[in-house]
């Protein structure tokens, strides 16, 4: 409740404000909360990094987190050093929703910038029967624009793809023509040649015999709309099958899930000892999504865009779809039919048993290779690391 007041308080204020306060051209507010699965907005975290070496630019930056590298930039929200920042920034960047974000943001004068949060399987904004709803411009909208701020999705000057179908897809869903391809940043960090000691770091995090260097199989589930039945998150790690596989083969099982049940996820495990393997392990969001992918030697997923990321890596990637016509009905639809081995280069499974034979397949010798590789040139227009690069320029070039 004190939170609601704060922002109707803010959000009045810097609307009669800003007619009378001018925006700095040389001043960016970036917010690196709110990056969809991972918690943790990762495209305006290596974007930040990036931004940050410019003299020109004057960066704020919002955080709940305590991020020592970004601690002089920082800002408290509703604080008067974040009502400033808020007047008088130019550029808004974002990468989930901008109210969200940036609460009680300056719609006047400003260009508003979203990274978005990754390349989707699944319908988004505009085109999903069960997300189009929120936003649409409907009163209650409207009045949550006039009282707490509200962003509908064709007001962004800017948003992110990295290949041209879903550059279509995108501006469908967010009923916005101003989507352009120029890479995703975060994937800077997938590039970046430091597999080895990131790699340490996690194996010293959970204490892994870092000399038998074991293979890492890493497990990124998505988010579903419905209720969720946690058993289904369990049922690899509750497999005796499964766990006496792992130590047979030496692999380590790293799970990461959406942010929505990371909580709840790891305290579950914790309280009901589901592991019992020394082979599998929960990763909290101390370590970038990246980060894991990049250490990665397989991927196990099962609806999530983070595939689309791991293609740049060109490894086996395993399609986990236990529950894929519960997930179609109560859930969300899906832009690309999932079993077309062009879309997705994978084994598809459903059960345990069928997991662990393709996950022996694919880590001796993966068939899918020639697919992983057309995948990546369809779904990434660059392969490089030069993304933060591209996206800063375009957003300079923006007035």
């Amino acid at each position: 409740m004190i939170l609601k007041v704060k922002k109707i308080i803010f959000n009045i204020l810097v609307n009669f404000l800003s007619y009378f306060v001018k925006t700095k051209k040389n001043r960016w507010l970036i917010s690196i909360d709110g990056g969809g699965g991972s918690k943790f907005a990762e495209n305006a975290y290596a974007l930040t990094n990036y931004i940050e070496k410019k003299k020109e630019i004057d960066l704020k930056i919002i955080s709940k987190k305590n991020i020592q590298e970004f601690k002089k930039r920082s800002i408290k929200l509703f604080s008067l050093k974040y009502l400033n920042s808020v007047l008088t920034s130019r550029v808004l960047i974002i990468e989930d929703d901008l109210q969200n974000d940036i609460p009680s943001y300056r719609s006047k004068d400003t260009i508003k910038i979203n990274l978005f949060h990754g390349a989707a399987l699944k319908k988004i904004y505009h085109s999903s029967f069960t997300v189009k709803r929120i936003y649409q411009k409907s009163f209650l909208n409207f009045l949550k624009k006039f009282l707490v701020g509200f962003c509908f999705t064709d007001e962004y000057d800017l948003v992110l793809s990295t290949n041209s179908l879903h550059q279509k897809l995108y501006k469908k869903a967010f009923q916005n023509k101003k989507v352009h391809i120029l890479g995703q940043p975060r994937n800077d960090i997938l590039l970046k040649k430091d597999r080895f000691s990131v790699k340490k770091k996690i194996f010293k995090k959970f204490k892994i015999n870092f000399k038998n260097d074991p293979k890492i199989i890493s497990y990124l589930p998505t988010f579903r709309d419905s209720k969720i039945q946690e058993e289904n998150f369990y049922n690899l790690t509750k497999s005796d099958t499964f766990k006496k596989f792992l130590k047979k083969k030496n692999y380590i099982f790293l799970i990461k899930s959406h942010f929505y049940y990371e909580d709840n996820f790891k305290l579950s495990f914790k309280r009901k000892n589901k592991f019992k393997s020394k082979y599998i392990f929960s990763l909290s969001d101390e370590f970038l999504t990246q980060d894991l992918l990049k250490v990665s030697d397989c991927l196990v997923t099962d609806y999530s865009g983070v595939y689309f990321d791991f293609l740049l890596l060109k490894k086996p990637i395993i399609f986990y779809c236990y529950d894929y016509k519960e997930y179609l009905r109560n859930d969300r639809e899906l832009y690309f039919n999932y079993f077309d081995d062009n879309i997705t280069p994978g084994p598809k499974v459903k059960n345990v048993k069928d997991l662990i034979k393709s996950i022996s397949n694919e880590m001796r010798e993966s068939s899918y290779k020639k697919r992983i590789s057309q995948a990546q040139k369809l779904f990434h227009k660059y392969q490089d690391n030069k993304n933060c690069a591209r996206v800063y320029n375009f957003i300079k070039s923006i007035d």
